[in-house]
């Protein structure tokens, strides 16, 4: 079984089933078949051959969802691009070395940035009649993360790789065929690809897409209108309708990720609307669900158990202690970093790959979140690596070293850059330098100009001591 042979099968059996609701359109499952066949055409007629990377650069639409699945019909292996970024987008493109690359209209002035690098063809006038049999790569998608230098990784999945993590899912909730999910967070996420289209895709229910999460009370409308029954989403979304003036919501059941829920944020919702919140536990390089919450029996400030032919061990550095680094093992796991094989070794140890995120599991085997290993910041569910906008600061003449770190403020997490100067700048002119380079949600809240920067014993800037200036250690 393959993804694409679920969606052929889901034409066959249910294909007037509706599959895909947005504001105004509907599409069944034999209309989103028949719409990646026309991608799929049109990919081969333009030459593509199988194995060949195929960038896509589009919000959440329909046509996301045509031109992944036509991709793989054709043969090629679908990139989804976090249209968030900027100058990185290049970075990644000529990383993944694609083909072609497939836009959105809505991005149209982003084609400059790499139309010398592929051929750039436009959504949706990619189409063209004609049907051909599948003709599938062992890989199903590259999806790019930050790695913990900054630089992007191309996390590479399979087909078995995203079935795995799929039916270990299904295994854990149960999802009926009239159920509908929120597609409310970027499908070129991991995370949202895997749980709100795939995971219903191979349960035969509905995909709701909406607006981006800027545009929420509008998304939301969209959303109940649509009857959704199962709302998957993240931390800062839950404190959104904790806030909203409205005392119910339709949701069967609500499923959290990206990073921790607050457990006082949980009971809060839970109160307010009487819907459990599922909290669980992934990363890309895991297809991502590593670890989910049962319904029913759930434990507060958990990540749940993990899924079934997941298995999870406590790496410890010192033996006494609970909590260690968070390694797993099982079908899920990436078959590695695009291009890079070394660092791929690095990660992936014996079969077992090392997370970098601290933790522990209980004596029920439930996993317990700590702390990041490294000095990764999570915002609104998005990774931002502190040495990357390190990097670029270090670009500019009047900086003569940085330090960025994340620190809590008010239950959220903020970006601090400390600055030691050589020259006059100011604020204003080093986060308009860094609206150039990285993309928005990256650039730090607060620039703090220093004199000096407290040093660890082996002369490395104390992080530690500088979110101590901040209140938090």
């Amino acid at each position: 079984m393959d993804i694409l042979s679920k969606l052929q099968e889901n034409k066959e059996k249910i294909g007037d089933k509706p599959f895909l609701f947005t504001e105004k359109e509907t599409y069944t499952f034999r209309e989103v078949w028949e719409k990646s066949c026309e991608i799929s055409a049109f990919l081969k007629k333009k030459g593509l051959k199988r194995g060949d990377r195929v960038a896509i650069i589009s919000e959440n639409s329909p046509y996301f969802v045509f031109s992944l699945f036509g991709v793989m019909h054709a043969g090629g292996i679908p990139v989804p691009i976090n249209y968030l970024l900027s100058e990185e987008m290049v970075e990644i493109i000529k990383d993944v070395s694609p083909a072609v690359i497939l836009i959105s209209p809505k991005f149209e002035e982003k084609q400059k940035l790499f139309s010398n690098i592929a051929d750039v063809y436009f959504l949706p006038e990619c189409k063209e009649k004609g049907g051909s049999s599948p003709s599938l790569t062992e890989e199903a998608v590259i999806i790019y993360t930050s790695g913990s230098t900054g630089f992007p990784r191309g996390v590479i999945l399979t087909h078995q790789n995203l079935i795995a993590d799929i039916t270990g899912c299904l295994k854990r909730i149960k999802v009926y065929p009239e159920d509908r999910f929120s597609v409310v967070l970027p499908l070129f996420h991991s995370f949202s690809l895997t749980t709100t289209l795939l995971t219903p895709l191979f349960s035969g229910a509905g995909v709701v897409i909406s607006p981006e999460i800027k545009f929420f009370e509008k998304a939301l409308e969209i959303l109940l209108r649509h009857k959704t029954t199962i709302f998957i989403s993240i931390p800062f979304i839950y404190k959104l309708l904790v806030d909203l003036p409205i005392s119910s919501l339709p949701f069967r059941f609500c499923v959290s990720g990206g990073e921790k829920l607050l457990p006082s944020l949980e009971r809060e919702f839970e109160t307010k609307f009487n819907i459990p919140i599922l909290q669980g536990y992934g990363l890309t390089e895991a297809s991502p669900v590593v670890s989910l919450n049962p319904l029913g029996r759930e434990k507060e400030g958990s990540v749940g158990p993990p899924l079934e032919g997941i298995k999870i061990k406590i790496h410890k550095e010192k033996s006494k202690s609970r909590i260690g680094e968070i390694i797993i093992k099982g079908p899920t796991i990436m078959k590695g970093y695009w291009g890079k094989p070394e660092i791929t070794q690095e990660v992936i140890r014996e079969g077992w790959l090392y997370t970098g995120d601290l933790g522990f599991m209980d004596e029920e085997g439930y996993l317990f979140l700590v702390e990041r290993k490294k000095d990764m910041v999570i915002l609104k569910g998005l990774n931002v690596y502190p040495s990357e906008i390190e990097r670029v600061l270090m670009e500019i003449p009047q900086i003569k070293e940085c330090a960025v770190v994340g620190v809590k403020k008010k239950d959220k997490e903020i970006i601090v850059a400390f600055v030691k100067k050589v020259g006059e700048i100011s604020e204003k002119e080093i986060k308009r330098y860094l609206h150039k380079k990285v993309a928005s949600y990256k650039i730090p809240r607060i620039i703090e100009f220093v004199e000096d920067f407290p040093y660890t014993p082996t002369g490395k800037i104390d992080k530690r001591k500088l979110r101590m200036s901040y209140g938090e250690g």
